[in-house]
């Protein structure tokens, strides 16, 4: 959901991006402003990060398209849920 998000925001601001699924990448490609509004809504939705937790929360969480998609198989659990949660609360109040 966050991925489809991301590359929907990057379209309608006649940008491309690479075939990539990487959640950090994809957030840089945005405009300063869009960023800057995410971020913000994210710190908020989360309630304990902070705006240099983020960055670090973000590219933690830049793979978890394929982290899912191994998630039983290689017996790891480290998503980070309340992060992703709150991330993906702002991109959806974004493309509203």
């Amino acid at each position: 959901m966050n991925e489809l998000a991301l590359k929907y925001l990057i379209l309608e601001s006649n940008k491309k991006f690479k075939n990539i699924h990487r959640l950090n990448i994809l957030f840089e490609t945005l405009d300063e402003n869009q960023k800057q509004e995410i971020k913000t809504e994210t710190i908020k939705n989360c309630g304990f990060i902070s705006f240099g937790d983020f960055d670090t929360e973000l590219e933690d969480s830049s793979e978890n398209f394929v982290k899912l998609r191994y998630f039983f198989e290689k017996n790891r659990h480290d998503l980070n849920v309340t992060f992703l949660k709150g991330f993906k609360k702002a991109l959806i109040n974004k493309l509203k």
